[in-house]
């Protein structure tokens, strides 16, 4: 049973331009198509059976089956024959079998001795998870160079420059800095009406004099960002009267300043900003070709201070200077040379969760050391490294600096501090320092050449992608653990899992399906209807077996299970 269908066509097309030759004005060609869906079910004999589903649109490879199976006599040796889609499933827990293979299958019998032989192409993928008293346990392992890109940003150099400074004391945050109102500015990708205005903003807005990129702007006196920093805003903003048209010829466009029309602000719900430490977090992260501006105002010591134009301050017109100036912490074009892009931040990683449990929570820095091919939770450096050696890099980072009665004494165990080395809602790991991995580790150091062989400086020093390829020093891993909220639900992490392939126990023991648990296959979710094991705090472990949805290697899986009837 089925359908195919084969379609045939023509498209002919003229061109009546005349800067085209007269036989390039007219071109054509055939159209041809095939589609096909077949579902087989065949018998000869007694004893040989088809089945085959084919189709020629399916999404993935899995969703074509075929096989072909022979079948054997009460007294025969040889009980069965498959060839096509076969499985293999075992009770043992030492060995697990395979249900989504490709290949060949046989079942023998010996009197009371059962032989079962397979030689196939594994195509599915195994995957476990593992949940404690109810709450699901998630292990995770992020590498040096997977930041959190596109998505926390500075608001100026001056914040960015004493970062460290302002965390060298935790928990304590020693910041003279309290930010009263921010209004963050992006490019308008969804093309909404509300909270949109033409925008300019300059990458020296507010800026001290020596952390300004041209040398033309001069101080003004004063110690903290503002407008009035250098001469920037009165001499050269202001004089801008039509959007867009900065007349000064010392100013260039796509570097000094970005024009953005119709930019869309964005709602207090679609970002959260420190206000001590000064720099901003985006729920969505930014397109490599996307603008970021702000405009904030603050308070330093009992002074008042602003950077760049609120809207409360240059309410909308109709006219063409409608437009506000703000300060410009992200280029449409990334362009790693300029000090806007020290204002990304990148050292923030994410988790992919919400919501931790930080009574749960374990981190551990890790060292991938290549002479040993050990993974190390501190440096192998030498003896005279007194700063560095025999502590653990959690330490070294300044990820371990109090114990659980916040005394300053290291205790080996990362310090959670909300809103400053961890975000537990947004499911975020921040460093108290802002190059954990570059300048701060190489300042650790005494020997130079030790600093350049450790030290990860293309991290920041470049983009995300070609920090990425230094292997060399690309070899700083987070790893730990973290927990979801309590729950008799168990999130499997599979997909198109085969029914039949879920196995789930309890500190080692194989649970039953049906009183013990129950599966969703559709939903992907295990149920657990024994109460006495969640509140038990027993270690459930899930495991499922799905289609691989990309298989980019071939794995063979070929085995023999004898069975012997005592």
């Amino acid at each position: 049973s089925g359908s195919a269908e084969i379609t045939f066509g023509g498209n002919f097309n003229k061109i009546e331009n005349p800067s085209f030759p007269v036989r390039q004005q007219r071109n054509g060609q055939f159209d041809f198509g095939m589609k096909m869906q077949l579902n087989v079910t065949g018998q000869i004999g007694d004893r040989l059976k088809l089945n085959w589903n084919y189709d020629t649109e399916a999404t993935f490879e899995f969703e074509n089956q075929m096989k072909l199976n022979w079948a054997g006599g009460e007294d025969d040796i040889v009980k069965n024959i498959e060839l096509g889609n076969v499985s293999l499933p075992l009770n043992g827990s030492l060995i697990q079998g395979g249900r989504n293979l490709f290949g060949a299958k046989t079942q023998l019998q010996f009197g009371k001795l059962k032989v079962a032989v397979i030689a196939t192409q594994d195509k599915g993928e195994t995957r476990e998870t593992e949940v404690t008293g109810g709450a699901q346990v998630t292990n995770y392992d992020i590498q040096g160079h997977d930041y959190d890109v596109n998505r926390h940003y500075f608001l100026s150099q001056y914040f960015a420059d004493n970062y460290d400074n302002s965390l060298s004391r935790l928990p304590i945050v020693t910041s003279p800095i309290q930010i009263n109102y921010i209004e963050v500015w992006v490019t308008n990708r969804s093309n909404a009406v509300g909270n949109t205005r033409n925008v300019m903003g300059y990458m020296d807005l507010g800026e001290l004099e020596d952390d300004a990129y041209r040398d033309f702007l001069v101080s003004t006196g004063g110690a903290y960002p503002d407008n009035t920093a250098t001469n920037l805003y009165n001499d050269i903003v202001r004089g801008v009267s039509e959007f867009c048209d900065v007349t000064d010829s010392r100013m260039e466009l796509g570097t000094d300043y970005e024009c953005l029309s119709n930019a869309r602000k964005l709602n207090d719900n679609e970002f959260t900003y420190h206000p001590n430490l000064g720099y901003v977090s985006l729920n969505q992260s930014l397109n490599n070709d996307e603008v970021l501006m702000v405009a904030y105002e603050y308070t330093a010591n009992g002074a008042n201070f602003q950077v760049g134009e609120l809207t409360i301050d240059n309410p909308q017109t109709s006219g063409s200077n409608s437009f506000l100036n703000l300060k410009l912490l992200k280029h449409s074009t990334i362009k790693t040379n300029l000090p806007a892009w020290d204002l990304m931040m990148k050292n923030i990683y994410s988790l992919n969760t919400y919501n931790l449990q930080q009574a749960d929570f374990t981190l551990n820095v890790v060292y991938a050391d290549d002479p040993s091919g050990a993974d190390l939770n501190y440096l192998p450096v030498e003896p005279s490294e007194t700063d560095i050696r025999e502590k653990q890099l959690i330490t070294v980072l300044n990820l371990d600096k109090i114990n659980k009665q916040q005394e300053a004494k290291p205790d080996g165990v990362f310090d959670l501090i909300e809103g400053i080395t961890i975000q537990a809602a947004k499911g975020r790991i921040i460093f108290p320092v802002r190059e954990p991995f570059g300048d701060f580790l190489r300042s650790k150091f005494k020997d130079s050449k030790s600093a350049d062989y450790y030290a990860y400086d293309s991290l920041y020093s470049t983009t995300k992608w070609n920090a990425e390829q230094d292997l060399k020093h690309n070899k700083f891993f987070l790893r730990g653990t973290f927990k979801g909220s309590s729950s008799d639900q168990i999130r499997l992490q599979c997909y198109n899992i085969s029914p039949g392939s879920v196995r789930v126990t309890a500190n080692g023991n194989v649970l039953s399906e049906g009183s013990d648990y129950q599966v969703n296959y559709t939903l992907g979710t295990v149920q657990i209807l024994n109460q006495g094991i969640l509140n038990s705090g027993a270690a459930i472990k899930a495991t499922c077996e799905s289609n691989s949805l990309i298989n980019i290697q071939q794995k063979t899986l070929v085995g023999t299970r004898l069975d012997y009837k005592v």
